[in-house]
């Protein structure tokens, strides 16, 4: 197996482990989780500064630019319209979810793209795929716990959350098995502005939630974690 399908399917495993703590109903305080999230968008963050970025914009600074604003555009658009990402839905003080056909392909298309992230990610210089990889898939096993989560509250059945779970799980490895079979032979542009649409899509994700609930929360926890994972790539790269 190659770096895409090894840590696709590890990003896969960890929504799946996320998932598993609510359907044993063991459950984490919503507080736990947003330390948990915090830690994660320091990840994205940094790897979108230190690694992404630096990546993408000497190869063509242009389109570069370009595919990291049509990320923001696009994902401030889908979860303006519909459910597509599913921790703040959950984590917020919300008496009802509403999870229905559009909100499923939603949260489908985002698990997808995830994929793609990853197939992009490796497609740069050899340390970034895995740093990137990574910091995703500790994001993703908050999903997979308020995912299981947000079904409950919909009232999903346990066979439907489970299956439901697994089926948008999967959807990250094939979303990384089809992006990397296209993106091989890109030309050097081209993967410039593949590069800064994964970069727009983690600053998005890292920064759109979270950011704003530590702003107003004043949690000195998820402030340290969040620094911490601000600073990890630069101390990795540095350190190797």
């Amino acid at each position: 197996m190659n770096g895409v399908a090894i840590y696709s399917l590890l990003a896969c495993l960890s929504t799946l482990a996320g998932g598993s703590l609510p359907l044993r109903h063991k459950t984490l305080s919503r507080k736990s989780i947003w330390r948990f999230l915090s830690l994660g968008s320091g990840l994205l963050l940094s790897v979108c500064f230190m690694a992404l970025a630096p990546e993408a914009f000497p190869r063509d600074p242009l389109r570069a630019g370009w595919g990291a604003l049509a990320a923001f555009a696009l994902l401030f658009s889908l979860e303006s319209y519909t459910l597509m990402h599913s921790c703040p839905e959950y984590l917020e003080e919300c008496p009802i979810h509403i999870v229905g056909w559009m909100a499923l392909v939603a949260l489908g298309g985002h698990s997808f793209l995830d994929g793609f992230h990853i197939a992009v990610a490796f497609q740069a210089a050899d340390p970034i795929g895995p740093t990137a990889s990574l910091a995703l898939s500790l994001h993703k096993f908050a999903d997979g716990l308020t995912l299981v989560a947000l079904f409950s509250g919909a009232g999903f059945s346990f066979k439907g959350k489970v299956g439901l779970l697994a089926g948008l799980a999967s959807l990250t490895p094939l979303g990384a098995w089809i992006s990397q079979s296209q993106i091989q032979n890109f030309s050097p542009a081209a993967l410039a502005g593949l590069i800064g649409f994964t970069t727009g899509s983690f600053l998005y994700i890292a920064a759109a939630d979270i950011l704003p609930r530590i702003h107003r929360l004043r949690d000195s926890t998820c402030l340290l974690l969040f620094v911490a994972g601000l600073f990890s790539v630069a101390l990795l790269r540095w350190a190797i």
